[in-house]
């Protein structure tokens, strides 16, 4: 009713309805007046009241004519058909999102065989900007709270307790802004100092053995304190440093000189990292933004966009093949965030962006351009991220953390080669604690270890050969890494394993439901009483044969004694009457066993032919039938057998001994009711412990 019709007093009850498909209201059947235009409300149209005249009605429903069960060919019901498996999973995978292969990526700590130890003195208080150490795939450097700016140097192949004496060092004289490895030459260490100057140190063979205090060359040019340094990726020689005085500058380290100088800076910069084909320069700023240079083309930026609103610091790296710029930094409540921006547009902002969590420390990231996963950590921090990052959404996928049970000032990353691919290693790395040098592996769970992950170990460039100079570069030269297979030569790759087929636990049911004749139902009784019968008789004269050799020995040897006691025998006629016992023993042996396995024959035979196949007797039935007659044949040549043997010991005691028959006869008789007893009993016995034992399984 109407609001009109309420304020007249009418009163009515709300119309129900019944879900069930065939019993819902159909258009069809409303009424001429219900669709009258002048019954429809103001402001509204005819479709408008059609879509909001049932109360069942929804935007999808109107939009498409409803289906009836009348209208639905080939269903009974007005259901819609069920999805498809393919379906069902595809709608299940979209609900959940996306998995990475490395979600389960765990890291640990090497052995302790492998960790520096007893280490004292270490300066825990380097600028933001730097990441506290860094290390190669032969050594480790370590800046030491020391006056002078002094840097221990360690070898990773000499790990250990280090003495307690003074260590030979490197004297920078000032304190230390930042440092790095020569990423060509494992001997060469640059250190940028806060007095804006770069020193280049050359180390020993074997390690420090004294302390150096001279340094091969030292690159001036910056007129405030230096940020940070970053090497060219292909190109020797060549590096890069931003410093206070809000410039970037490329310098060739082969003749020491400053061949470059790239500005547009507003404020402090926080971090540099160059492409991954050594083109372009990217820049964070705490001035917000992110800029991108070509240093051969121009010395102002070719590109900028917005950055992390925070002004706490930042870390950027390329990612995805130089497609984007994943930076690390703080949002505008000082909370750390990732940011990717594409580094085709950033003046368009970043194309995603995840939490992390509250910390004061900046995110070092570190990415594997061979896997796509990026690994961060902070300073003084315990938990190391780990994600994987994709080229289109959702761009991040977080994987499992590694979490230590120490604070740690940072991670350094060492070179493919130094992984493990049989233990599915992924990424090796140096962590620095309170006192300690430890490696932490990061590793892919996988059940087939035995070959080769080639989907996660694909081929790798060779980064720590320069493929061109500092000078090549500089005159338009671009230079590309070889790559190399990390697959051992006697590991098979896991893509070209063998598929193991998939063993049935139960056959299937068409197997069970298959209609079979009478004839085929015949035949595998058949052949399953062959079997168990075969393992009955088998047994059987096993253990009869045992316990008639037993009985039989002992009867010869007590009635050779007996005979040689009551008759005063010589030994020499003991031993005859003994061995010629035994003769008769295997010679009527020999005769049981050929009368038993010619019994069993002839009843498998008569059960089969006469009673299965005539009387159609069911399989316990045919069972119970066979073991009766074979009892029944085995009384019968023991009986038989026995008085064979009887007539052969009365023949030797009464010729070849010459006793009285009627003494030998009542002796003998004695010992043979006493054998045949013992006999029966376990031929009884064994027959009830095999009809328990096979019968519950024909």
């Amino acid at each position: 009713m109407t609001a009109e019709d309420w304020w007249k007093g009418e009163n009515k009850q709300v119309e129900r309805v019944s879900l069930h498909p065939s019993k819902r209201p159909k258009p069809a059947a409303l009424s001429a007046q219900e669709t009258k235009p002048k019954d429809l409300p103001r402001g509204k149209s005819k479709e408008e009241a059609s879509t909001s005249s049932s109360p069942l009605s929804t935007p999808s429903s109107s939009a498409a004519p409803s289906r009836s069960p009348s209208s639905t060919s080939g269903l009974s019901s007005g259901f819609l058909p069920s999805p498809s498996p393919s379906q069902s999973s595809r709608a299940i995978q979209n609900m959940l999102g996306p998995s990475s292969k490395f979600r389960h990526i765990q890291g640990a700590v090497l052995h302790r065989d492998t960790h520096i130890t007893n280490l004292r003195g270490l300066h825990l208080t380097t600028p933001g900007e730097c990441d506290g150490f860094c290390a190669n795939g032969q050594r480790v450097a370590v800046p030491l709270a020391i006056a002078g700016g002094q840097i221990a140097v360690f070898e990773l192949s000499q790990p250990g307790k280090l003495p307690d004496t003074a260590l030979p060092t490197i004297q920078n004289s000032v304190n230390v802004a930042d440092f790095c490895w020569d990423p060509f030459d494992t001997h060469k260490l640059v250190v940028a100092g806060d007095d804006a100057k770069i020193r280049v140190w050359q180390i020993p063979k074997g390690g420090l053995t004294e302390t150096l205090t001279e340094p091969e060359c030292v690159l001036r040019g910056h007129t405030e304190k230096i940020y940070s340094i970053k090497f060219q990726p292909h190109a020797s020689g060549l590096l890069a440093s931003s410093s206070y005085d809000l410039t970037v500058r490329l310098w060739n380290l082969g003749t020491g000189e400053e061949v470059k100088r790239l500005s547009g800076h507003q404020d402090q910069i926080f971090g540099i990292a160059w492409s991954p084909d050594g083109k372009l320069l990217a820049t964070v700023c705490k001035d917000g933004k992110v800029r991108l240079y070509d240093p051969r083309k121009s010395t102002l930026p070719i590109q900028e966009g917005p950055g992390p609103e925070g002004h706490r610091g930042a870390r950027v790296v390329w990612v995805c093949d130089g497609k984007y710029l994943l930076v690390s930094g703080f949002d505008s409540r000082s909370e750390r965030q990732l940011y990717l921006f594409s580094a085709e547009s950033l003046a368009s902002g970043s194309v995603a962006s995840v939490p992390a969590d509250v910390s004061p420390s900046t995110l070092i990231p570190f990415y594997d351009p061979d896997t796509s996963v990026l690994i961060l950590t902070g300073k003084g921090d315990t938990r190391v991220y780990t994600y994987e990052i994709l080229p289109e959404a959702p761009y991040f996928m977080e994987c499992s953390s590694f979490h230590s049970s120490e604070p740690h000032k940072g991670l350094c990353f060492l070179p493919k080669t130094e992984c493990d691919v049989r233990d599915v290693e992924v990424a090796r790395a140096i962590r620095l604690g309170k006192s300690t040098i430890e490696p932490v592996a990061f590793r892919v769970p996988r059940v087939k270890k035995e070959f080769f992950q080639d989907d996660v170990f694909p081929e790798t460039a060779v980064w720590w050969e320069a493929s061109l100079t500092a000078a090549a570069w500089l005159s338009g030269s671009n230079g590309q890494h070889r790559k190399i297979s990390l697959q051992p030569k006697d590991m098979m790759p896991v893509s070209e394993a063998p598929k193991e087929v998939p063993v049935r636990k139960y056959l299937p049911s068409s197997v069970y439901l298959e209609e079979k004749t009478d004839e085929q139902k015949k035949e595998e009784v058949f052949i399953y009483l062959s079997i168990y019968l075969s393992i009955y008789l088998s047994i059987y004269l096993s253990i009869y044969l045992s316990i008639y050799l037993c009985l039989s020995v002992c009867l010869s040897v007590c009635l050779s004694f007996v005979f040689s006691v009551c008759l005063s025998l010589s030994l020499s006629l003991f031993v005859c009457s003994f061995c010629l016992s035994l003769v008769c023993l295997f010679v009527c042996l020999f005769v049981f066993v050929c009368l038993f396995c010619l019994s069993f024959c002839l009843c498998h035979l008569f059960v089969y032919l006469f009673v299965y196949s005539v009387c159609h007797l069911s399989a316990h039935s045919v069972y119970h039938l066979f073991v009766l007659c074979l009892s029944v044949v085995c009384l019968f040549i023991l009986s038989v057998h026995l008085f064979v043997l009887s007539i052969c010991r009365l023949i030797f005691c009464s010729v070849c001994l010459s006793l009285s028959l009627l003494f030998v006869h009542s002796v003998f008789c004695l010992f043979v009711c006493l054998f045949v007893c013992l006999f029966c009993l376990s031929f009884i016995f064994v027959s009830v412990c095999l009809y328990h034992l096979f019968v519950p399984s024909v």
